[in-house]
């Protein structure tokens, strides 16, 4: 028995995500917060509850008429990793991060998009997916293009280039921070590279679309209220939805 098959409960569901196929759509959204499933769940039709164990909540409904889900992540590289392994299990085939970042790159203000064009790598599972050896962590040009394209649209400020993925949030010196500010990384955050890595790998396309919730290098913070930051969520998950639509539309995937 393969390792990985010793975790597949009865009716091949997934260990920790508890989906399997026929569960979830080709399309998933991946939040971090298993709270901002239900704020995706309000923009689509025909929504049904699949799962929800530990940090990994899954949703299924439709889109114009297509099938997406979406499935909480939880934070860093290790639990998106079992996510994302066991959601292309289940059938996954396009997969999009939907999370937030902090600019280092001085152009990124509060409330812009940040596009990954690649990921630096700074957390510990992607070696031992490599045994430590160098390779490209990016996402799939298609569905990055058509992200970019529909972003674009909602006429805020959207950012293409590498971002920084690592696992220690409070462990972030100033001396850290202006080293990788000196390389022109746009931003921070803490699952990007991994998710990449996966899909590449296990040959489905991924990508990410973040919100930037502040500057590290400027000190700002957005100030939003709670209903700013959930019309600013909507939104940044809207894109993505309207993203499936076209790369389905087109016959993409």
């Amino acid at each position: 028995m393969a390792v990985n098959e010793h975790y597949e409960l009865a009716g091949h569901k997934q260990y920790h995500i508890q989906c399997g196929p026929g569960d979830i759509g080709k399309y998933v959204l991946l939040p971090g917060d298993p709270g901002r499933i239900s704020l995706i769940a309000s923009l689509l039709d025909d929504v049904r509850e699949v799962a929800y164990n530990r940090e990994h909540r899954t949703i299924t409904g439709t889109y114009k008429g297509i099938t997406v889900s979406a499935t909480s992540t939880g934070m860093g590289c290790p639990s998106t990793a079992i996510a994302v392994e066991e959601l292309i299990k289940a059938g996954a085939k396009v997969l999009v991060r939907v999370g937030s970042t902090a600019g280092i790159a001085d152009r990124v203000s509060d409330g812009d998009y940040i596009l990954p064009t690649g990921a630096v790598p700074l957390e510990g599972a992607s070696p031992i997916y490599l045994d430590n050896d160098p390779f490209a962590h990016v996402p799939d040009f298609e569905v990055l293009r058509t992200l970019h394209d529909v972003a674009s649209e909602t006429g805020k400020r959207v950012h293409t280039g590498v971002v920084l993925v690592h696992d220690a949030f409070y462990a972030e010196t100033d001396a850290f921070l202006e080293r990788w500010h000196s390389r022109n990384v746009v931003s921070v955050e803490m699952e990007s590279s991994i998710l990449f890595l996966i899909g590449t790998l296990r040959k489905v396309r991924t990508a990410a679309f973040h919100l930037a919730g502040g500057n590290l290098m400027t000190k700002s913070r957005a100030n939003w209220t709670p209903a700013e930051l959930e019309a600013a969520r909507a939104t940044q998950h809207r894109v993505v939805l309207e993203a499936f639509k076209r790369l389905d539309d087109m016959g993409i995937v």
